[in-house]
Protein backbone atom coordinates (compact mmCIF):
# COMPACT_ATOMS: atom_id res chain seq x y z
CA UNK A 1 0.00 0.00 0.00
CA UNK A 2 2.97 2.43 0.35
CA UNK A 3 3.78 2.12 -3.23
CA UNK A 4 0.77 3.71 -4.41
CA UNK A 5 0.44 6.34 -1.97
CA UNK A 6 4.53 7.29 -3.04
CA UNK A 7 2.81 7.13 -6.75
CA UNK A 8 0.06 9.39 -5.50
CA UNK A 9 1.76 12.16 -3.83
CA UNK A 10 4.44 12.12 -7.05
CA UNK A 11 1.84 12.54 -9.48
CA UNK A 12 0.17 14.98 -7.22
CA UNK A 13 2.94 16.96 -7.44
CA UNK A 14 3.67 16.86 -10.47
CA UNK A 15 -0.19 18.10 -11.30
CA UNK A 16 -0.08 20.69 -8.92
CA UNK A 17 3.29 22.15 -10.63
CA UNK A 18 0.48 23.19 -13.67
CA UNK A 19 2.60 20.47 -15.78
CA UNK A 20 3.76 22.99 -17.78
CA UNK A 21 7.40 23.44 -18.66
CA UNK A 22 8.35 26.93 -18.92
CA UNK A 23 10.44 28.01 -22.09
CA UNK A 24 14.11 28.12 -21.47
CA UNK A 25 15.47 31.19 -22.86
CA UNK A 26 18.72 29.54 -25.23
CA UNK A 27 21.81 31.07 -25.65
CA UNK A 28 21.55 33.97 -28.58
CA UNK A 29 22.40 33.13 -31.74
CA UNK A 30 25.70 33.98 -33.46
CA UNK A 31 24.57 36.99 -35.16
CA UNK A 32 20.69 38.43 -36.55
CA UNK A 33 18.30 40.45 -34.76
CA UNK A 34 17.10 36.98 -32.46
CA UNK A 35 20.87 37.46 -30.66
CA UNK A 36 19.41 41.25 -29.65
CA UNK A 37 16.15 39.94 -27.59
CA UNK A 38 16.44 40.24 -23.65
CA UNK A 39 14.05 39.11 -21.20
CA UNK A 40 11.61 41.57 -20.01
CA UNK A 41 11.18 43.25 -23.51
CA UNK A 42 7.51 44.94 -24.50
CA UNK A 43 5.83 43.22 -27.46
CA UNK A 44 6.27 46.52 -29.66
CA UNK A 45 9.86 46.28 -28.82
CA UNK A 46 9.82 42.44 -30.03
CA UNK A 47 7.86 43.31 -33.14
CA UNK A 48 9.91 46.44 -34.12
CA UNK A 49 13.32 43.99 -33.49
CA UNK A 50 11.82 40.76 -35.60
CA UNK A 51 8.67 41.94 -37.87
CA UNK A 52 5.80 40.90 -37.52
CA UNK A 53 5.22 37.15 -36.69
CA UNK A 54 3.43 34.67 -38.69
CA UNK A 55 1.33 33.33 -36.41
CA UNK A 56 0.00 34.48 -32.64
CA UNK A 57 -1.63 32.29 -29.93
CA UNK A 58 -3.13 34.02 -26.33
CA UNK A 59 -4.19 31.97 -23.74
CA UNK A 60 -5.47 34.25 -20.77
CA UNK A 61 -3.56 32.27 -18.32
CA UNK A 62 -0.89 30.97 -19.53
CA UNK A 63 0.29 34.42 -22.18
CA UNK A 64 0.90 34.56 -25.95
CA UNK A 65 3.18 32.71 -28.27
CA UNK A 66 4.36 34.35 -31.20
CA UNK A 67 5.52 32.13 -33.97
CA UNK A 68 7.99 32.90 -36.80
CA UNK A 69 8.02 30.77 -39.76
CA UNK A 70 6.49 27.46 -40.02
CA UNK A 71 7.67 23.39 -39.54
CA UNK A 72 10.58 22.04 -37.50
CA UNK A 73 12.46 25.27 -38.18
CA UNK A 74 9.31 27.97 -36.65
CA UNK A 75 10.79 30.10 -34.13
CA UNK A 76 8.53 31.11 -31.33
CA UNK A 77 8.93 33.67 -28.55
CA UNK A 78 6.73 33.49 -25.18
CA UNK A 79 5.35 36.81 -23.44
CA UNK A 80 3.44 36.60 -20.10
CA UNK A 81 0.63 37.61 -19.72
CA UNK A 82 1.84 41.24 -19.11
CA UNK A 83 3.08 41.23 -22.27
CA UNK A 84 6.69 40.98 -21.28
CA UNK A 85 9.09 38.99 -23.20
CA UNK A 86 9.78 35.29 -20.68
CA UNK A 87 11.77 33.04 -23.49
CA UNK A 88 12.37 32.06 -26.90
CA UNK A 89 13.36 29.40 -28.93
CA UNK A 90 15.18 29.41 -32.15
CA UNK A 91 15.52 25.94 -33.60
CA UNK A 92 19.17 24.74 -34.57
Amino acid sequence: MRKGLGLVLVLGLWVGSGCREEPKVPPPAASGPWSQLKQDMSQEQVQQLLGQPTSKYSDPIEGTTWTYGQGPKAKQVFFDTGGKLRGWNVPK
